[in-house]
């Protein structure tokens, strides 16, 4: 079965065209929290539908088609009749359901069409002016539409086919795309699909469209406004769909004072952590990953193990099994994209291992194993090999390993027919970085490097087709004239899913950095830093919807909750931490 969609490549020449023909009052700025709050990411509601699908047909086979749009830049021509911040609006959109797809394909198990494994989402990028959405005929028609829309033409939510000049076809109505065959957003990137025919939203389809945009923006207006008037900050945006309470899991050191695997929920709304038990048995559970209805732990202790838990709704979670990692001190694993591998890091003994993934959500022996090798100048934490970090990248073709003892990041490319990993390439960052943990910008193309003994944030270009990573030059994680700390330790980085910015735990300093993201991802430039509200920020994750961003600090036993401006990225610490025991990891789903 094929889940998926039509690119959104017209939605903002529709509302460019309905902006004109309602005299322009629909024209002004756009208020990025009301768009967060009118086309807030449908991860969880992807993740639903799958779901749904499987718990009808167990069986089920799910592909999960990309979403992308094709966009001129700002500059590219005098006819498209947008402003720079509608542009970026346009791809914003594209940009975020582009993150809920993968989001959603990882954590349900679902696949992404495409031959020799898993794609990655197609990069959002200008093309070329033969979109037919901008052409100036296209342009016009749209106008003549929404007019007629406005003043009671047409059906509500009727859809017209245009061929490429910008004409409706024969027909009228457009149909959905065949169950298992990709829509228009699953043919790749790059210039606009060779297609005779492309379909459009128009008439009082477009209006509606239009018309919730339009809605969002007046209400985050009056919102702005009324705080203006109060001096009371208004609060971010929520997505409606997320209005019930969401899960939310905890990792911790039962080495420490942890329990286990924490078990809570969360308020969409404000952020609240409300606890709801622990899942006992699991020794030192200090990282996690969720797919679908399992959850996945490490065992950071000598002999090192991976566990698998069936966390299903509505149903107390249950224990599945554990599975040698083959090394020492496991600290961090990720689900392979296409839902079937669990990559392992074993930071005491250097190494990297890989489980498949059965059926049930159990996890079989270790198919994958590799043996980094090496060490650095720091004599106290780089004597060898430490493998901090293990994830795949969004493409999901090659998987790359973050060992902070060589100062390397490592490329392997995983055979999912075997499960074993073959050695790539090899990326070596200044001797004495220690590099700990990656996060990829939504491109692709970029990703960012915390390095805990070297103070810094590293930017660093990726090359999907060969797994190649290329380091930059580091830059602080700590702005000029911050009190001097002999170490930072950096540890976690976060990307917000419009890869707009970037964050960055400081665990010396107690602070979250947050970062601007430039050159479309290329470069970063320290905004500010926040207190993190509790001693050793250990891990910090933002929410589906972004809008909310958590802190796991590990020397309090607490986890703070920040609401987060969609629009710059700005931070703001909401209501009282919540207390938990050595909490060092923390996932909101």
């Amino acid at each position: 079965m094929t889940i998926g969609g039509n690119d959104v490549g017209c939605l903002g020449s529709v509302f460019a065209s309905t902006c004109r023909a309602s005299g322009g009052t629909t024209c002004a700025g756009l208020d990025r929290n009301a768009i967060n709050r009118t086309f807030g990411v449908p991860a969880g509601g992807i993740e639903n539908v799958v779901n749904a699908v499987r718990g009808a047909s167990p069986q089920a086979h799910v592909h999960l088609v990309d979403y992308f749009t094709i966009l001129p830049d700002s500059g590219a021509c005098a006819d498209v009749p947008l402003t720079a911040d509608q542009l970026a609006f346009e791809r914003g959109i594209a940009s975020r359901l582009a993150t809920a797809t993968s989001t959603a394909a990882t954590a349900t198990g679902a696949t992404r069409p495409g031959g020799g494994g898993p794609v990655g989402v197609p990069p959002v990028t200008p093309s070329s002016l033969q979109h037919p959405c901008h052409r100036p005929m296209v342009q016009a028609k749209l106008s003549r539409e929404a007019t007629r829309s406005r003043r009671g033409h047409g059906g509500p939510g009727r859809v017209r086919e245009m061929d490429d000049n910008g004409m409706s076809g024969p027909g009228g109505e457009s149909g959905a795309s065949p169950v298992g065959a990709a829509g228009d957003g699953a043919r790749g990137g790059g210039a606009c699909p060779a297609s005779p025919r492309r379909r459009a939203l128009l008439a009082a389809g477009a209006g509606a469209v239009v018309a919730g945009l339009a809605g969002a923006a007046s209400a985050g207006a009056e919102s702005a406004r009324a705080a203006d008037r109060t001096g009371a900050k208004p609060a971010p945006s929520r997505t409606p769909s997320a209005a019930g309470p969401r899960p939310f899991y905890i990792g911790t050191y039962t080495s420490s004072s942890g329990q286990g695997v924490g078990l809570a929920t969360y308020n969409p709304q404000t952020g609240a952590i409300t606890a709801t038990g622990t899942v006992a048995g699991v020794a030192n559970p200090s990282f996690l990953a969720v797919s679908g209805t399992h959850l996945y732990a490490v065992n950071e202790q000598s002999s090192g193990k991976v566990t698998a838990v069936s966390i299903p709704a509505g149903s107390a979670p249950r224990v599945l099994n554990s599975q040698s990692t083959g090394g020492s001190g496991p600290c961090h694993l990720s689900v392979h994209p296409g839902g079937r591998h669990l990559l392992s890091a074993n930071y005491d003994s250097g190494s990297v291992a890989v489980h498949p993934i059965a059926a049930d959500g159990s996890l079989q022996a270790r198919s994958g194993f590799v043996q980094h090798t090496g060490s650095g100048p720091d004599p106290d934490r780089q004597s060898g090999p430490h493998a901090h970090q293990v994830l795949s990248d969004p493409q999901g073709g090659f998987v790359l390993s973050v060992d902070l003892g060589t100062d390397t990041v490592y490329t392997s490319r995983l055979d999912t027919a075997t499960g074993k990993l073959t050695a790539v390439s090899q990326a070596s960052v200044q001797p004495g970085s220690g590099p700990r943990h990656l996060a990829f910008h939504p491109s692709g193309r970029f990703a960012y490097v915390a390095c805990e003994l070297g103070n810094s944030v590293i930017v660093c270009g990726y090359d999907p087709a060969t797994g190649t990573l290329t380091p930059g030059l580091p830059q602080p994680t700590v702005p000029q004239g911050a009190p001097p700390t002999e170490r930072n330790y950096p540890a976690e980085v976060a990307v917000s899913g419009d890869g707009r910015f970037v964050y960055v735990s400081n665990r010396g300093a107690n602070s979250i950095a947050r970062f601007s993201v430039g050159g479309s991802g290329a470069s970063l430039a320290l905004l500010d830093t926040v207190p993190a509200g509790g001693a050793y920020p250990r891990h910090i994750s933002l929410d589906p919807t972004g809008t909310l961003l958590y802190a796991a600090n590990q020397n309090s036993g607490t986890v703070t909750v920040f609401h987060r401006d969609t629009g710059t990225g700005a931070l703001t610490a909401a209501g009282s931490p919540f207390a938990t025991p050595s909490p060092v990891c923390v996932l909101a789903r």
